[in-house]
């Protein structure tokens, strides 16, 4: 089983078809949701709008964003019976980081845009599996991060780090060879 996957109750109800005035049973049942690259990718796909940060999404790029989340396509259909405590509860999964990993460094926010495509780069740059497209979108990004940062080239010492430096090693010399100077 995928553990970054949200399985959300539908409650049993009746409802009523205004159409062909007739009651509608709906049984208990459960979506099971994934908030993953291949969720934004099959998005992306199907609006050639951007997912990741994007600001201008409408209700409807939200419901086919839903859509596209949902792991079993039979369950498609249902979607339109979640609550707003359903819809709180999928909320709460999309903005869940998924993991203990804090970067305590202050970054600016980078106004680059996002695709599905540049991630699935940032993948195959960094030979993760295509398995992981199924991670949690949150993540998945963390872990590209920190390939991010451990790739990185080592930053310059200041010319205060490099006395410092010297003057500890000079410490330790003097320490270990009984001298003065």
């Amino acid at each position: 089983m995928n553990n970054f996957r949200k399985k959300i109750h539908i409650v049993g109800r009746e409802l009523f078809d205004e159409k062909t005035n007739e009651f509608i049973p709906i049984d208990d049942g459960y979506i099971e949701f994934e908030h993953s690259l291949a969720a934004i990718a099959d998005f992306e796909a199907r609006t050639h709008k951007r997912f990741i940060g994007n600001r201008e999404l409408t209700n409807e790029d939200i419901s086919l964003y839903l859509e596209c989340m949902c792991v079993n396509p039979d369950d498609v259909p249902k979607l339109k019976y979640l609550t707003e405590e359903n819809m709180k509860e999928l909320n709460d999964y999309i903005t869940d980081d998924m993991t203990a990993t804090k970067f305590y460094k202050y970054n600016k926010a980078s106004r680059e845009i996002i695709t599905s495509e540049k991630i699935y780069y940032w993948m195959t740059a960094n030979r993760i599996p295509i398995e992981f497209e199924h991670w949690h979108i949150s993540r998945l990004m963390t872990l590209l991060r920190i390939c991010a940062n451990s790739n990185a080239p080592a930053k310059k010492k200041s010319q205060q780090e490099i006395m410092a430096d010297h003057a500890r090693i000079n410490a330790m010399n003097r320490a270990k060879y009984h001298s003065k100077g």
